[in-house]
C-alpha cells in the first residue's frame, strides 16, 4: 500500500512540475518555426522496416531543442503508435504462455490483465524518459544519428547514448532522464502488478534499452 501511494504521489508531483516547466520556462522557438515543425514531423514519421517507429531519431547533429510541448508530442506519438499496441500484445502472449504473474490467471481475463500491464509499462517508460525528466532537466530525448564510421564505432556510439544525453543548450550530460525514468516507471508499476510479485525497478526498462540499442544500431 505504501509503495503504491508513493508511486501515485511521485507521478502527480512530476506531472505538475513538468507542465509548470512548459508554461514558465519553455525555451524560445527556433527562428523559422514553421520549417522546423515540418522537419520534426518528417523525423517523427520514420520507421524501421516500415513498421517499428523510430520517431526519436534525428539526422541533424545541431537540431534545435524541443520545447516541453514538443517533448510531450514526441512521447504521445511514440507511446500510442499502432506498432506499440501490437508489441504489448506479443509480450502479453509470451507472459501468458510462460504463466508469468500467475495471480493474473489464464484465459481472456488473464491475457487482458497482462496486456494492460505490458502496455502500461511501455507508456509509463516513455512518459518519464521522453517527456517528464527531459522537460525538468532540460535534456533532449532524441537519438542523434551518427551516420558514419565502422559498424563497431557506430554500435559503440549507440551504446553510449544510453548514458550520455544531449542538453537543450547544446552540451552533453549523464542521461538522467533514462536512469530516473526507468526507476520511476518501475516504481509506478507496483501500483498495477500483483502485490505478491517482487518487482525490480529496471527490468522492463533494461530490456527496452537493449531493444532501443539494436534499432539505433540499424539506424546509424
Amino acid at each position: 500500500m505504501n509503495s503504491r501511494f508513493f508511486a501515485v504521489s511521485l507521478l502527480s508531483w512530476l506531472c505538475v512540475s513538468a507542465f509548470a516547466q512548459q508554461t514558465s520556462q519553455a525555451p524560445a522557438p527556433p527562428k523559422n518555426s514553421a520549417q522546423e515543425k515540418k522537419i520534426e514531423k518528417k523525423e517523427q514519421s520514420q520507421r524501421v522496416l516500415a513498421v517499428l517507429p523510430q520517431f526519436t531519431v534525428t539526422d541533424r547533429k545541431n537540431a534545435p531543442p524541443l520545447t516541453p510541448k514538443g517533448k510531450f508530442r514526441l512521447f504521445y506519438k511514440t507511446a500510442f503508435d499502432p506498432a506499440d499496441f501490437a508489441l504489448a500484445g506479443i509480450q502479453a502472449g509470451i507472459s501468458q504462455a510462460e504463466d508469468s504473474f500467475p495471480a493474473y490467471g489464464q484465459g481472456a481475463s488473464g491475457y487482458g490483465k497482462r496486456y494492460g500491464a505490458a502496455f502500461a509499462d511501455q507508456v509509463s517508460s516513455g512518459f518519464f524518459v521522453n517527456f517528464v525528466y527531459p522537460s525538468l532537466l532540460k535534456e533532449d530525448p532524441r537519438y542523434f544519428r551518427l551516420g558514419q564510421g565502422s559498424v563497431k564505432h557506430r554500435l559503440g556510439y549507440a551504446l553510449a547514448q544510453i548514458v550520455v544525453a544531449h542538453k537543450d543548450n547544446g552540451g552533453r550530460t549523464f542521461n538522467w532522464a533514462n536512469a530516473l525514468g526507468a526507476l520511476s516507471s518501475g516504481a509506478l508499476s507496483n501500483a498495477y502488478y500483483p502485490s505478491a510479485v517482487p518487482r525490480l525497478w529496471i527490468d522492463y526498462e533494461s530490456c527496452w534499452n537493449f531493444a532501443t540499442v539494436w534499432r539505433r544500431g540499424r539506424a546509424n
